[in-house]
């Protein structure tokens, strides 16, 4: 990776993240959104919040 693509990367990513604060969307939502499609694209059975 050279150092324009990290530049680059690293700007989408404090984009995302201001805009996500933002819209006050929570870190952790984030995450277990990511863990969430994780989790379907191998198959497992994915709980909800009330199950958890």
């Amino acid at each position: 990776m050279s150092e324009n693509d990290t530049t680059e990367n690293r700007f989408c990513q404090e984009a995302f993240a201001r805009e996500c604060q933002d819209e006050g969307i929570d870190p952790q939502d984030i995450k277990l959104a990511i863990e969430t499609i994780k989790a379907m694209r191998k198959g497992e059975k994915v709980l909800c919040q009330k199950e958890i």
